[in-house]
């Protein structure tokens, strides 16, 4: 009876064995051997390179741009930098801050779809009296603002973002937060002084009109706008 029972439990051993053989030889087909599509696919091709971080100036904050060309870096510490050419292609979409002090880093944009054609830090970094205290460290002018001249999307169908496309005149803190778009629609920037310390006198051509606008920058709010003399038909 003894000797039934334990053959009776070896075959049941040996039944457990072999579906538990084939239960991994299935799993191991259809789990193990599938395709890593992270790992053996095809790369994702790069379109864009993070620059070398820069310090803005009187600042903790590092910024680098996301742009087309690794080699194009173009702020330096000055205090206005460009990243477009006569016809090409805006080669900056995005810019990343860094804060020295507490590593915290974030983009100016969610996404690189985008065109940044102008950046200009504010105060700038020159000998000017704007008639009330400005801080320096170490002799350099602390920068507070940063203004910027943005293509946000292909006006002109050309399937290219670049100074012919319609752009927006925007300003944030230097630290890139307070994002704010202050002139749409420019077709044509001749240029933007602080004349007074806090306000930004922005000219530009905006649906066919030379225009002048003053910018609060601490407000990022337009205090006035008014049309430019008529400078004759020839004067573009």
């Amino acid at each position: 009876m003894k000797s039934k029972l334990f053959r009776i439990l070896l075959i049941g051993i040996f039944i457990i064995g072999i579906l538990a053989c084939i239960g991994w030889v299935i799993f191991a087909r259809f789990s193990l051997n599938k395709p890593n599509v992270t790992s053996t696919g095809e790369q994702t091709p790069t379109k864009y390179f993070l620059t070398d971080f820069s310090q803005i100036q009187g600042t903790p904050i590092l910024i680098a741009e996301i742009s087309v060309d690794y080699q194009s870096q173009r702020y330096s510490g000055s205090s206005r930098w460009f990243s477009f050419g006569a016809s090409e292609n805006a080669r900056d979409h995005n810019l990343v801050f860094l804060d020295s002090k507490t590593l915290e880093s974030h983009k100016l944009f969610l996404t690189n779809e985008h065109g940044i054609l102008n950046v200009t830090q504010f105060p700038e970094n020159i000998e000017r009296s704007y008639g009330e205290f400005v801080p320096t460290i170490n002799g350099q002018t602390v920068a507070e603002w940063l203004v910027y001249e943005i293509v946000m999307n292909d006006t002109n169908q050309d399937k290219l973002l670049n100074k012919d496309d319609l752009m927006v005149v925007s300003v944030s803190d230097v630290n890139g937060a307070a994002y704010t778009e202050i002139l749409t629609g420019v077709f044509f920037v001749y240029g933007m002084e602080m004349a007074e310390y806090g306000k930004l006198v922005v000219t530009y051509i905006q649906n066919d009109r030379k225009l002048v606008s003053i910018i609060d920058l601490k407000l990022k709010f337009v205090l006035d706008t008014k049309e430019l003399i008529d400078l004759g038909e020839d004067v573009r």
